[in-house]
C-alpha cells in the first residue's frame, strides 16, 4: 500500500496531460527519438515526464504524433478503408503476387486509406488469403479437390524431361505452372516416395566409351575444367555422362583425360614412365660433362633438357644419393672445421638461407645440407657456431645472463612497477645483452611473481588466495546489489573485503560460478544459461509450426499473445530470434 501511495504522490508532481502536451508542441520536434534526447537533457522541467506514454496512459495520451504535434498518426490508429473497398481496389491493379504488391506500395501511388499490409489490419475482418486479396485465384492450400492426381501429376512432369527436384524448381522460376499442379508435390501428396520415383529413372545406359569419346574429342576442348563448362552448358547429350571417368572406370575402359579428349596431353603416371631411369640420366649428364649444379640448372632453362631428363633429379629419383655421384665425380670429404670456415665466408645469417643455397646448388660440392645431423659428433655446436651469425640458442643465451638477483637489482633501479612498463622501456632503451626480456622464462626455478621480481608487492588474480566461493557470494548477496556495474563501484570503493575479486568470473571458474545473477542473489539469469534449457532450433521449429496451426498463430502479436497465454511450452523461447541466432548461422 505504501509504494502505491508514493507512485501517486510521485505522479502529482507532473502537469496534467493536456499542459504537458501543449509545452511538448512548443519544442518542434520531428519525431519520437529527438524527444527522447530532449528528455535526457537539463532542459526538461521536472514537472514534464521522460515517458509521457507510460504516465498519460489511458489519461489522454494517443500517439507520439499527437503529443509533439507533428501530424504523424501511429499505424494502428490511422482510419482505413473497409476491407471489402480495400480489395476492390487491390483487384484492379490486376497484381500476381504479394511481392508486385509490394513494389506497387513503394511506387508512392498506394492512396493513404490502404494498408501496406492488410493481412494485419483486416485479421478477423475479412482477411482470407492474398491470392483473395488481390484476385487472382491461386491456389494457396491444395486439396484433393483442386490438386491433379498423383499419377497425372507425375505424367505431367515427366514429359517436361527434368531430371532432378533442382531442374524442377529452376523450371517453376520460368515457366506458367499449371494451377493444380503444386510446386512442392513432396509436401503434397500422400503418395510421394521419392524424387527418382516422381522423375522417372535416368538412362538406363549411357554411349559406349568409343562413341562417348568420339563426341568428346570433336568439342576440340582442351582439358577438364571446359568439360565441365560445357556440361552445364545444357549442350550435353543425356546419354553422354557429366563424370566420363567414373563412370567408364567401372567398365574398364578409362585411361585419362588426355586420352577422352584427345589433347595428346599424359598424365603424372605417363610422365613418370617416359623419364630415363635414374642410372640411364646418370650417363645421359656425364656425357654432357656438366659438373655444377648451377650449370645444370642453366641448361635446363636454356631449353636443351631433353623431355625424358627431369628438371629436378634430386626430387625426383627415388634412388638419388648426391649431386657429385649424379655427374660422376668423386665425392669431397669436407672435415667439421673446412665445412664450418667455408660456411662462414657465405656471411648467412640463418640455416634457411643455408638450406635455400643448397637447393639452389650453389653449395660447394660434398658439402651435406643438413650439416649438424653429418657433423653431430665431429665438432658441431650450433648453426649459429656453424654460420658465425653470432645468434646464440636459448641455452647458450641463459648461460651468459646475469643472475636472478643481479637482474632484480638492475630492473628496480629503474623505477619501473608493471610488467607492461618493463616492455616499454626495452622498446625505447637499449637493454644490457646479459639482462633478459622474459624473466620467467630466463630464471624458471627463482621466479615467483612481477610483484615480487620488481619490488612492488603486487600480486596477480591468478596468484591471489581468495576467500572459498560460498562463504565469498554470502557476503555479496548481504549488500543488495542489483547489478555487476553497482557491484565494481562498491568493490573500488572499498566496501567489498578485499580478499573477494573484482571481477568473480574467473577466479570461482569451476569453483561455483553460475552467472552475475546467482553471485548478487538478483536471481536474473542469462540469455545464454537459459537457452541450455531450450529445445534445439531444429526441435523447436517443428513444434512452433505445429502450434501455430493449432492456436491460428499469423503475426508476431499472435505468438506474443499466446506466450503470455501459456499456450507455449516453457521449453521455447520468446524470442527465438535471439536464443537460436548463432545455431542458425552454421
Amino acid at each position: 500500500m505504501g509504494c502505491l501511495q508514493g507512485m501517486e504522490k510521485e505522479m502529482k508532481k507532473f502537469r496534467d496531460f493536456e499542459s504537458a502536451r501543449e509545452f511538448a508542441r512548443t519544442l518542434g520536434l520531428e519525431n519520437y527519438q529527438e524527444w527522447r534526447e530532449y528528455a535526457q537533457t537539463n532542459n526538461k522541467p521536472d514537472d514534464i515526464p521522460s515517458a509521457p506514454n507510460t504516465v498519460y496512459k489511458n489519461k489522454g495520451w494517443t500517439s507520439s504524433g499527437d503529443w509533439l504535434g507533428n501530424g504523424v498518426v501511429a499505424y494502428k490508429y490511422k482510419t482505413w478503408k473497409t476491407f471489402e473497398d480495400a480489395k476492390h481496389f487491390a483487384i484492379l491493379l490486376k497484381l500476381q503476387s504479394f511481392e508486385e504488391w509490394k513494389k506497387y506500395c513503394k511506387s508512392g501511388n498506394k492512396p493513404e486509406d490502404i494498408p501496406d499490409i492488410p493481412s494485419n489490419i483486416y485479421k478477423n475482418k475479412g482477411w482470407i488469403s492474398w491470392p483473395d486479396f488481390l484476385g487472382n485465384n491461386r491456389i494457396v492450400k491444395y486439396t484433393e479437390n483442386n490438386t491433379r492426381p498423383f499419377d497425372e501429376c507425375k505424367k505431367f512432369v515427366r514429359s517436361l524431361g527434368v531430371t532432378t527436384g533442382s531442374e524442377w524448381f529452376k523450371w517453376c522460376k520460368k515457366n506458367k505452372r499449371p494451377d493444380d499442379v503444386p510446386y512442392n508435390p513432396d509436401e503434397v501428396y500422400k503418395e510421394w516416395t521419392t524424387w527418382r520415383d516422381f522423375l522417372g529413372p535416368l538412362p538406363e545406359k549411357w554411349k559406349s566409351f568409343e562413341d562417348a569419346r568420339e563426341f568428346a574429342r570433336s568439342l576440340k576442348l582442351k582439358n577438364p575444367g571446359e568439360w565441365n563448362t560445357f556440361s552445364k552448358s545444357g549442350k550435353r547429350p543425356d546419354d553422354i555422362p557429366a563424370g566420363p571417368a567414373y563412370t567408364y572406370k567401372k567398365q574398364g575402359k578409362w585411361v585419362g583425360w588426355s586420352d577422352f579428349l584427345g589433347t595428346g596431353n599424359l598424365t603424372s603416371k605417363q610422365l613418370r614412365e617416359q623419364y630415363y631411369s635414374y642410372d640411364d640420366a646418370k650417363k645421359y649428364v656425364q656425357k654432357l660433362e656438366i659438373t655444377l649444379v648451377t650449370k645444370f640448372y642453366e641448361w635446363s632453362s636454356k631449353g636443351k633438357r631433353p623431355i625424358f631428363i627431369p628438371a629436378r633429379p634430386d626430387h625426383f629419383y627415388d634412388e638419388w644419393v648426391s649431386w657429385s655421384d649424379f655427374f660422376g665425380k668423386e665425392e669431397v670429404n669436407w672435415s667439421f672445421e673446412d665445412a664450418r670456415k667455408y660456411a662462414r665466408s657465405l656471411n648467412l645469417k640463418s640455416r634457411n638461407s643455408w638450406f635455400k643455397l643448397y637447393d639452389d646448388g650453389k653449395i660447394l660440392q660434398g658439402l651435406t645440407k643438413y650439416a649438424n645431423e653429418k657433423y653431430i659428433n665431429n665438432g658441431w655446436i650450433s648453426w649459429s657456431d656453424f654460420l658465425g651469425s653470432g645468434i646464440l640458442s636459448g641455452p647458450q643465451r641463459n648461460a651468459q645472463m646475469k643472475s636472478f638477483e643481479e637482474s632484480k637489482k638492475f630492473v628496480r633501479s629503474l623505477g619501473i612497477k608493471t610488467g607492461n612498463q618493463w616492455i616499454e622501456w626495452c622498446k625505447k632503451n637499449k637493454k644490457p645483452d646479459d639482462i633478459p626480456y622474459t624473466f620467467h622464462k630466463s630464471y624458471p626455478g627463482e621466479w615467483t611473481t612481477m610483484g615480487d621480481f620488481l619490488g612492488t608487492g603486487f600480486i596477480a588474480d591468478k596468484n591471489k588466495v581468495w576467500k572459498p566461493f560460498d562463504e565469498a557470494r554470502t557476503i555479496v548477496q548481504k549488500l543488495g546489489l542489483k547489478n555487476m556495474g553497482q557491484y565494481k563501484k562498491e568493490w573500488n570503493a572499498g566496501k567489498i573485503p578485499k580478499d573477494i575479486p573484482a571481477d568473480p568470473r574467473v577466479p570461482y571458474k569451476n569453483k561455483g560460478w553460475i552467472s552475475s545473477g546467482d553471485w548478487l542473489g538478483t536471481e536474473f539469469i542469462a540469455t545464454s544459461i537459459v537457452s541450455k534449457n531450450y529445445l534445439s532450433f531444429g526441435d523447436a521449429k517443428t513444434e512452433v509450426r505445429k502450434l501455430a496451426k493449432k492456436y491460428n498463430i499469423e503475426t508476431w502479436d499472435d505468438w506474443k499473445k499466446a506466450y503470455r497465454e501459456g499456450k507455449i511450452p516453457k521449453d521455447i523461447p520468446l524470442k527465438p530470434n535471439r536464443v537460436y541466432s548463432k545455431t542458425r548461422k552454421k
